[in-house]
């Protein structure tokens, strides 16, 4: 019985007979797969590949037209690159929340600050009012000034009047000086700031 069925299966294991596959060719790892496209080109990103960004310039407008998500992308893209405008606006997104009202202040007040001290007169004047519920602590106070400054001196109007302002009521425990505070409320108005020209024409002050 052994020796019969032995008989009918011996053929299948003559070594002369040709394998069904090649020795170690079983790919039960799945490293075969691999070692096949080490050599295609499909899976190999070519040197001018590049993800197209919107531009800067693009960024700003989508913001004035609403258009928060596109803006945003925008401004997170360069200022991972460096770019000192974008910092300010993407510092301004995180900290006012224009993205779905989400803010993380922490991060925009950084952010801000990084453009700031990089030179951008708008963010100097962002960050500075960021410390504006915050006035009491430490020495917020004369970090506000110092920034309000910087930005007035790089002619933003805004932080002009604001500084002005501060000198010529004597705000925030500076000494009244209206002589500086007129210089700086001139400037403003000026440049068409509407409280500076509101100011001074309450005061009988020329400005042109």
């Amino acid at each position: 019985m052994l020796e019969e069925l032995y008989n009918s299966i011996n053929h299948m294991f003559d070594e002369n007979l040709p394998a069904l596959l090649e020795d170690k060719s079983l790919d039960l790892d799945g490293s075969k797969a691999i070692d096949d496209i080490d050599d295609d080109d499909e899976f190999v990103l070519p040197d001018d590949f590049t993800v197209p960004a919107i531009p800067l310039d693009e960024g700003i407008q989508a913001h004035k037209k609403g258009e928060y998500q596109k803006a945003w992308n925008c401004f997170e893209y360069h200022a991972k690159n460096g770019n000192t405008l974008a910092k300010c606006w993407k510092g301004r997104y995180l900290w006012d929340g224009y993205l779905d009202g989400i803010k993380e202040r922490d991060d925009g007040r950084k952010l801000l600050k990084e453009a700031a001290d990089e030179g951008h007169a708008d963010a100097q004047l962002f960050y500075a009012f960021t410390l504006k519920k915050s006035m009491n602590e430490g020495k917020n106070i004369d970090t506000f000034i110092d920034y309000i400054t910087k930005a007035a001196k790089g002619n933003n109007e805004v932080a002009q009047y604001n500084l002005g302002d501060i000198y010529y009521k004597g705000k925030l425990n500076i000494p009244k000086d209206e002589k500086e505070g007129i210089r700086w409320l001139k400037m403003a108005a000026l440049r068409d700031n509407t409280r500076a020209i509101k100011l001074l024409n309450e005061k009988g002050i020329k400005y042109i």
